[in-house]
This record gives structure tokens, C-alpha cells and sequence, in this order.
């Protein structure tokens, strides 16, 4: 890999489906344990595409040629992104899921995961979702990634949340200049909240 050869970009809807598309296979693949990507990856490609397009999200990828290694959505509104996401996706997971699907288990399991225990506590501005392709992992691109994205923005603070058993994320976000500043149950799971300050 040619560390010279990645550039850090801010992407907005309009840019080429090809980048949504691998965005959504990355995500799909690095993720799978995550909520969305049980949704597919025709879901994805829209919930990225809206996040580049909304004016409370800002979406950074790293670039290898054409070619998206790395990805970091960031949200201003953290307590409305939800009720945004579903607003302006629903139509896109009612045609790749099917009507079928809402009466399914695993959409079962989506609604008891999101809705039964009340949302985190609220920080902004809050990472949505970071990854990077299993290829391009351990050449210290995402962390870059963060950093190009938080000076572009000029963010002081940055938040995220994590949850307690994901300890490769957990080191990474540490090794990126996170701290531990709140704890909470989300989703059947326990979280930290962290935040990064510059």
C-alpha cells in the first residue's frame, strides 16, 4: 500500500454511485454484527448516500485512486438523526427488504434492538460510523481519516460511543485520542461514551 496515494475527501449525495456502492460493501463486511447492515446492502447505499447529503451529517472517505479504503460519518444532531434516517429511508427499505420484511424476525430483532431501551445520552458533534477496509487496516488511515475530518470541520470536541466488548475498537479510539467521559446499556449491549479534544 502507498500511503502517498490515499487522499482524505469530503463526499456529498452527488458523488459517484461507485463510491456508495463500495461504502456499503465495506460496511457490510467490517460491520456485520452493526444494525444496519442486517437491513442489506441496497439499504446501506441509500443510508450513505442521505448522510452525505444531509446538512447535519458530514461524510469523509480515504481514497486510493477511485477506489473508498476508509469512511467516517460524523452527526451534528445526534438526537434527531434516527428519526431523520428513518424519514428519508424508509422507501428504500420497504423495495430492497420487501413489505414481507416487517413481519419478519429479523426486522423484529431491529425494532426490539433500537427501541427498547431509551437512546444514549446526547454529545455533539458524534461519529455515526467509522471503518476502513480489511486490506488497508493497521497503516494508521483511519485515525488520519479523524483527524483530517475534525481540522476540515474545525471540530474542537469530537464524541463517540462504543460498546465495552468491542476491544479492537475501543483500542483504537483510545490510540486516537479518545477518553472515557460516560457509560450506558443500549441495544442489549454496554457502552462508553468517549470523547477527543483538541
Amino acid at each position: 500500500m502507498d500511503a502517498e496515494r490515499i487522499k482524505f475527501v469530503k463526499i456529498g449525495a452527488d458523488s459517484p454511485s461507485s463510491v456508495f456502492r463500495k461504502l456499503s460493501a465495506n460496511h457490510s463486511d467490517c460491520l456485520p454484527d452493526d444494525i444496519l447492515p442486517m437491513l442489506g446492502r441496497g439499504y446501506l447505499f441509500h443510508f450513505h448516500r442521505f448522510l452525505a447529503g444531509s446538512n447535519q451529517e458530514m461524510v469523509y472517505v480515504a481514497m486510493d485512486g477511485q477506489n473508498p479504503v476508509a469512511h467516517l460519518s460524523i452527526t451534528m444532531d445526534t438526537g434527531s438523526l434516527m428519526r431523520r434516517v428513518a424519514v428519508k429511508t424508509l422507501p428504500f427499505l420497504l423495495f430492497f427488504a420487501g413489505v414481507g420484511f416487517f413481519g419478519s424476525a429479523s426486522f423484529r430483532k431491529i425494532c426490539k434492538k433500537v427501541l427498547q431501551d431509551a437512546p444514549p445520552k446526547v454529545y455533539n458533534p458524534q461519529v455515526v460510523v467509522i471503518f476502513s477496509d480489511n486490506q488497508y487496516r493497521g497503516f494508521g488511515i483511519a485515525k488520519k481519516l479523524l483527524d483530517h475530518a475534525m481540522k476540515d470541520a474545525s471540530l474542537s470536541d469530537l464524541y463517540t460511543k462504543v460498546a465495552v466488548s468491542n476491544v479492537a475498537a475501543r483500542n483504537f479510539y483510545r490510540s486516537s485520542g479518545f477518553y472515557e467521559v460516560d457509560r450506558c446499556f443500549y441495544c442489549e449491549k454496554d457502552y462508553l461514551l468517549l470523547r477527543r479534544s483538541c
